[in-house]
């Protein structure tokens, strides 16, 4: 049962248990298909659409779990939060051909998932301060 002080945490575990239990080849097969989808736009929208299919998945699961109204937009945050942390991490790992193998892309989806709340942390003068001088 999800609590809800660690929801964002149970996503994050879902998740990797999920990448750890895909097939041997899965690997290969999802770098080549995120490869072919980022040259043909068509596909890249049949992928926004499915995400959207995850998304509404999450949140209905979400509400169930947790008692809440479907429509409660914390829920879609965290659905979408948990899917952009999928694709941050996962085209990262495309981009280096799937290097370092599964393991990789899960220590790439628990940076995603770490980022999250120092993301929503950021403030515009740390950011500004953070910038490097230019000389």
């Amino acid at each position: 049962m999800l609590s809800g002080a660690g929801v964002l945490a149970e996503l994050q575990d879902i998740l990797v248990a999920t990448a750890v239990a895909l097939e041997p080849g899965w690997d290969e097969r999802y770098v080549a298909t995120r490869r072919l989808v980022l040259s043909a736009p068509a596909l890249l929208a049949y992928v926004e659409h499915y995400r959207a299919g995850i998304e509404r998945q999450v949140i209905a699961c979400l509400a169930d779990k947790l008692d809440m109204d479907s429509g409660d937009l914390r829920l879609h945050v965290l659905s979408e939060l948990t899917t952009t942390a999928w694709s941050v991490s996962g085209r990262d790992w495309v981009r280096r051909g799937g290097q370092g193998g599964r393991r990789a892309l899960i220590e790439g989806l628990e940076d995603a998932f770490r980022a999250i709340p120092a993301s929503l942390d950021l403030s515009a003068s740390q950011a500004v301060s953070d910038r490097p001088s230019i000389p």
